[in-house]
């Protein structure tokens, strides 16, 4: 259990943290405004817009009868309760985002607290805290830290339906929390599935009655929207996003790679046979299908794909002025072979010391990053060499969610920010950190 000066100190922690990233979001707004607005921004924002001008979920104001179907409701929601009440201020929003990218930390050392005691409790807090990739993306027009949120709140919810009181509403509060961040990122729309099985696991009979738990908030919020969709466009999907990535990402990879040519070109190559006066959802629909048949019909290099993918997640720059020049110079999809012989290049050396700014932000987030993932493997053997030091359960839940985004996010769409929602949990499995100076033997095999 945490102390109140725990309390007292994780208080001064987030307070301290949040100051730095307003100050931060205030200093980019004076200097670089455009760089908190990429790509995605846009259907975000003007799907927010859509709604508060027309009050319709649609693409944009401009096209209120267009119904917005390749993103989920959250997120255009949370932009659309900022801007009814502070105008359409993008300041305010990002400072908003800010305070609720530091509550993460409260949630992280809460479950550290759960996994490790109260030492692992203040290293993942603080691992987490220092986390770079989580910092930029706060400061951006995204919905990572809106779903890394939510996401790590129902992972709490549903630690505490594993032996402790009140189980059925710590079931509850997780299945509605991971509901909500299905909501905003359909990417754990699958989730729901590992964890019935793990509760059922790790439960035994109570799992009888605490997986219905878990289901029906999530059965009503999620099932609730693809119903609304199928009322509008007859397709009861969750979002056609998925059906783009397979099609624009996934299968031009595949492409690319058996062509021997730029995803670039491979992507313009696959939009030229796509039929014309198709609607949005049937064009995507299509997309969908004809990725998925390109993809199946080379599993080799679908494969090749993926593990290009992972590690452009784990390793890639999450620096954007880096990752223009790279992508500028020498495109942004290859084999593993040469992306690690493009980073080490006598041009990309060249152009680092030159932008000793970037070369310092590019040396911290991998340097912090391979950190992490030395820590993970500690807590591995930690977890191996010492059976007083594991807890299956907890265990299963953590490790689980970290392969399940990892596994899902790989492929040539991928890039750091696919990193951003399991830094948290992976910043619980490095509080491990915290515990090995009270292990008694050090790294030795602990006695049975």
């Amino acid at each position: 259990m945490a102390r109140r000066g725990d309390m007292l100190l994780l208080a001064c922690l987030v307070l301290g943290l949040l100051a730095a990233r307003v100050a931060a979001v205030h200093w980019t707004m004076a200097h670089a405004p455009e760089s908190v607005f990429v790509f995605d921004s846009r259907d975000y924002e003007n799907t927010a817009l859509a709604l508060l001008e027309t009050g319709r979920f649609a693409v944009s104001p401009d096209q209120p009868a267009t119904p917005q179907i390749r993103r989920t409701p959250g997120y255009p929601a949370f932009i659309f309760e900022v801007y009814k009440y502070f105008g359409s201020n993008r300041l305010a929003l990002l400072d908003i985002q800010a305070a609720l990218s530091v509550l993460t930390v409260i949630f992280v050392f809460h479950l550290g607290l759960y996994r490790w005691g109260r030492g692992g409790a203040w290293a993942a807090a603080l691992i987490f805290a220092l986390d770079p990739v989580s910092f930029i993306y706060s400061g951006m027009i995204l919905s990572e830290t809106l779903f890394t949120l939510l996401l790590v709140a129902a992972l709490v919810g549903l630690s505490g339906a594993i032996d402790r009181s009140g189980p059925k509403m710590c079931a509850l509060s997780g299945g509605a929390m991971l509901a909500f961040a299905t909501l905003t990122r359909p990417i754990a729309y699958f989730l729901v599935f590992p964890i019935a099985v793990w509760m059922a696991f790790t439960r035994g009979r109570a799992a009888f009655k605490l997986i219905p738990l878990m289901l029906l908030p999530y059965a009503a919020l999620v099932g609730g929207w693809q119903y609304y969709n199928y009322t509008r466009t007859c397709r009861p999907v969750l979002s056609t996003i998925g059906e783009l990535n397979m099609f624009d990402y996934r299968a031009a990879g595949v492409v690319a790679l058996r062509d021997g040519i730029s995803i670039q070109e491979a992507r313009a190559r696959l939009n030229e046979t796509v039929p014309p006066h198709l609607s949005p959802a049937e064009r995507d629909r299509w997309m969908g299908r004809e990725g998925t048949r390109i993809v199946l019909e080379h599993p080799a290099l679908a494969l090749r794909t993926q593990v290009v993918g992972l590690f452009k997640m784990l390793f890639g720059p999450a620096d954007a002025a880096t990752r223009e020049f790279l992508y500028g110079r020498f495109g942004n999809f290859g084999s593993v072979g040469w992306m690690f012989k493009t980073a080490a290049s006598p041009e990309t050396l060249g152009w680092l010391a030159a932008h000793p700014a970037e070369l310092a932000r590019m040396a911290y987030v991998q340097l912090y990053g391979l950190l992490v993932y030395v820590l993970l493997v500690a807590a591995l053997w930690v977890i191996w060499r010492r059976p007083e030091a594991r807890s299956p359960a907890l265990d299963w839940l953590l490790w689980g969610a970290i392969l399940y985004f990892v596994v899902i996010s790989a492929g040539p769409e991928a890039n750091p920010r696919f990193r951003v929602p399991i830094m948290p949990v992976m910043a619980v499995v490095a509080g491990v950190a915290g515990l090995l100076p009270s292990l008694p033997g050090g790294w030795k095999k602990g006695k049975k």
